[in-house]
């Protein structure tokens, strides 16, 4: 058997088949689902959930009195039989609501986690749509381009004939051959970015490093969503900004009760035996109450007072700074939205449609004779030239509306 007729043979096709190593099944998501996809399986997110767990740990610890001490204490006599034993506890009591401005902070502490969660997710989601969306641009770009390349090669093969009769100058041929090539770069550097992007988007999904990422669907014509005045009140980034803000105008008064020591009341039991003269040997029960006070009583820690308060004032700039943001990012995507949808529509619904025709006609020139193919080359590269600005347009607006959302807390 040659082997023409066995790589043409079925059974042989089969086992060659077979014996290929196995691809590694591509995952494929629609932006929704790629976005639903993230918040479940990155990691990332994941180790940011665990922080809750840790506030809630050190909220379920705070506020509790410190341990109580156990004292004893023997003192023998070592010239006689006389001797005393004293047992007793002890317990440290706070001079201020130290203890409840602590689980204050703790609880604030928890619903800053989250919110930091919640954040975190929102802009997780975020950046998960952005590449989706930029892979499904990327990808109705190659099919353009793909086109492209299939018109040319007919046509170059067309002018190659022609050449080969002598009908064409060879010239022709040759700056087609030149076009094909052109069309091919381009299809490569659209293969690099793509590459790019999905290898931006794995680690944000979670995936394997050699998993493909595929990203189905296309991106819908575009439609300006309705203007709502940006609130930033229930976005998570103004909510966290907010509970900094809170947490540390307790941490204040944290600050200033730690400034006073701990009072230390005791109680204990001791019994002791002496020798009284005449009366012969005595033992003695006796009931302990002691308190302590550390002196100074008041501890100085005005840089620490000090320090809250000014933390306290830069977290209240800060959710002032971040509400402000959110409105003017907000505004900026929505006037994106409206020059990108302008460009849209002008290119996709007046100048495309006139360098279709205009390219048409070229090709009917062209093959009359009274066209030369650098003619039609261009005409086809105006039109290649909108059909990419409209693509581009659609995806800046998409791109300008996740950003809007996503700065509307929507």
């Amino acid at each position: 058997m040659s082997a023409n007729i066995a790589l043409k043979h079925p059974l042989f096709t089969l086992l060659a088949l077979l014996a290929l190593p196995p691809m590694a099944a591509a995952g494929t998501y629609t932006p929704d689902s790629a976005a639903s996809y993230a918040l479940a399986h990155n990691p990332g997110l994941a180790a940011a959930r665990l922080g809750v767990d840790q506030a809630r740990a050190r909220l379920l610890q705070a506020g509790g009195l410190s341990n109580p001490e156990l004292e004893s204490e023997v003192r023998p006599n070592l010239a006689g039989r006389e001797f005393s034993l004293s047992v007793g506890f002890s317990q440290r009591f706070p001079l201020t609501h130290r203890l409840r401005l602590e689980k204050a902070v703790s609880s604030t502490g928890v619903a800053l986690a989250e919110s930091e969660v919640h954040s975190a997710s929102r802009t997780l989601d975020t950046q998960v749509r952005e590449l989706a969306i930029k892979l499904q641009a990327l990808s109705a770009r190659q099919e353009i381009n793909r086109r492209q390349q299939v018109a040319a090669r007919d046509l170059a093969a067309a002018i190659t004939k022609a050449a080969a009769a002598g009908e064409t100058p060879p010239l022709e041929a040759a700056q087609l051959e030149l076009e094909v090539s052109r069309l091919s770069i381009i299809a490569l550097q659209d293969t690099t970015e793509r590459a790019t992007l999905a290898g931006a988007l794995r680690p944000l999904l979670g995936c394997p490093a050699t998993e493909p990422i595929l990203i189905t669907g296309t991106l819908p014509a575009p439609v300006i969503p309705p203007a709502n005045v940006t609130t930033p009140a229930q976005h998570p980034d103004y909510r966290t900004a907010l509970t900094k803000a809170e947490a540390a105008r307790q941490t204040i008064d944290l600050a200033r009760a730690n400034r006073w020591e701990d009072l230390t009341v005791a109680i204990g039991y001791e019994r002791s035996r002496e020798e009284d003269a005449g009366a012969g040997m005595q033992r003695d029960n006796i009931a302990v109450l002691r308190f302590s006070l550390p002196l100074p009583l008041k501890k100085r820690n005005a840089g620490l007072v000090a320090e809250t308060i000014a933390t306290a004032e830069r977290t209240t700039l800060e959710a002032s700074a971040t509400a402000a943001r959110l409105r003017a990012e907000a505004a900026a995507a929505l006037d994106e939205m409206k020059a990108f949808t302008a460009i849209h529509q002008e290119t996709t619904t007046k100048l495309l449609p006139q360098a279709e025709a205009l390219e048409n006609r070229f090709n009917q020139l062209q093959k009359n004779g009274q066209a030369t193919l650098p003619d039609v080359l261009r005409a086809r590269q105006q039109r290649l030239t909108l059909e990419s600005a409209g693509l581009d347009a659609r995806r800046d607006f998409h791109l300008a509306r996740l950003r809007y959302q996503a700065a509307s807390g929507l």
